[in-house]
């Protein structure tokens, strides 16, 4: 068990690890990655009692951390008439503790003869020696150098081998000759059934073999694919786990030649996918377009006149925004109505509109006419009565009549007597208001 380090492997995204064992200062941290010595606050930092690194060790990365307490000097130096406090006692001891364990754990990692041995040997390693590895010698119970450079005993092994090579083929050929010798015996007249036992034991393969010969020699020419899909066995174990689907989709092929050569829209929708998604988030409208074909297809036969509407969207506009007279004019329909039906008039009205901005603006002078010929009239019928006064001529009411027959000959209207002798009168014209008889006996018209 270590007590002073803690070693981990990288797997290139962890960058926090936990220190296991105890410390005094941060300095006393040495942290290395593949024993390449890491600097503090640099390529990493202690927090809370873990090594954060800058950047995660890679995959596989031997992570070390280390306590090395300093020993240089104590910790705590007493002087004469020094007071012992238990802090700085816990602080020697701990410089003290930390140090003994660091020492447990070097020597832990240093060859060390076993204590079952029953002599003690010398395993001090001798001066190195460039080239050269170490050995045992028995004679001397001690670690020395070799006798020969690494490089040498290369060289002499391999011609060792060579050697041993030759030798073997040598072997080989003595093995050839024997084994010639060998199968001639076999087939000597002794040994001829053992023969005949053999191939009949093996009689139904070798009749298989037979049966299948040109699939035999298909196989052999085919030896480097056959080591091919050997290599790949583990992907060969993967599809025969799923043959039921590689059944199914051989049942498809049609279909999936089809697929292979409508690649182009397939990638297609690939790169659409955004707005694939987008339309599967709005299937409930989608869905409700669906059921009211009835009127989209309404509308698609109309599709030249809301093309004609799209290009006057402008007027379209304009109309939607004048709604307020437009629902007047609808609410004025009978007017409207009317005036379609004096269509001719008004068409007449049009043709003389020269003549009606005149009159509009003579307006004031006939009107104020209009007054002098009803003030002319009224003179005239006073005239008229101030004549008959002067005659001094009695109407009754047969001359009455008469004479109100004659003066509404003008157009003003008509008079008769009813049963009572009291003159009725009817009027044409508006500006009349009423025509009477009056206690003389002379016809008045008021206006």
């Amino acid at each position: 068990m270590a007590f002073s380090f803690i070693a981990y492997e990288g797997n290139g995204s962890t960058d926090t690890f936990a220190i296991t064992f105890t410390y005094q200062t941060d300095s006393e941290l040495v942290v290395t990655v593949d024993n390449v010595v890491q600097v503090i606050d640099t390529d990493f930092t202690v927090e809370d009692g873990s090594v954060v690194f800058t950047t995660a060790p890679e995959m596989g990365a031997v992570v070390l951390f280390e306590r090395l307490t300093d020993i240089e000097e104590p910790s705590v130096v007493w002087s004469s008439g020094s007071i012992f406090t238990a802090a700085n006692l816990n602080e020697v001891t701990t410089q003290l503790f930390n140090s003994i364990q660091e020492l447990s754990d070097g020597v832990g990692r240093v060859p060390k003869q076993s204590k079952s041995d029953s002599l003690l040997y010398d395993i001090t390693i001798p001066e190195p020696q460039d080239g050269y590895i170490l050995k045992w010698d028995g004679d001397s119970g001690a670690l020395v150098n070799s006798d020969y450079a690494l490089d040498d005993i290369t060289t002499l092994t391999q011609g060792y081998m060579e050697d041993a090579e030759d030798s073997a083929n040598a072997a080989a050929l003595s093995a050839a000759s024997s084994l010639s010798s060998a199968s001639a015996a076999a087939l000597s007249e002794d040994n001829v059934s053992d023969l005949v036992d053999v191939v009949t034991a093996f009689e139904t393969e070798i009749v298989t073999v037979s049966d299948n010969i040109d699939d035999v020699i298909t196989v052999a020419d085919d030896i480097d694919d056959v080591v091919t899909v050997s290599e790949s066995i583990v992907d060969v174990n993967t599809v025969a786990g799923i043959s039921d689907n590689v059944t199914t989709v051989a049942g498809i092929d049609s279909e999936v030649i089809a697929v292979a050569g409508n690649a182009t829209n397939i990638n297609a929708v690939e790169a659409n996918e955004a707005n694939i998604d987008a339309v599967v988030g709005n299937e409930t409208n989608i869905n409700t377009v669906a059921g009211d074909t009835i009127v989209i297809n309404t509308v698609a036969g109309i599709s030249t006149n809301i093309t004609t509407v799209a290009g006057i969207d402008s007027e379209v506009i304009a109309v939607a925004g004048n709604a307020t007279n437009i629902n007047a004019v609808e609410a004025n329909e009978a007017n409207i109505t009317t005036v379609a039906g004096i269509s001719a008039d008004v068409t007449t009205v049009a043709g003389i509109t020269d003549d009606i901005a005149t009159t509009v603006a003579n307006l004031p002078s006939i009107v104020s006419a209009s007054g002098y010929a009803a003030d002319a009239e009224t003179a005239s019928l006073a005239a008229a009565n101030s004549a008959a006064a002067a005659d001094a001529i009695y109407l009754d009411t047969a001359e009455a009549q008469a004479q109100a027959n004659a003066l509404l000959g003008l157009g003003i209207g008509s008079a008769y007597t009813d049963s009572n002798g009291d003159l009725i009168m009817t009027y044409n014209d508006a500006t009349v208001t009423s025509v009477n008889i009056n206690s003389s006996g002379y016809l008045t018209i008021t206006y």
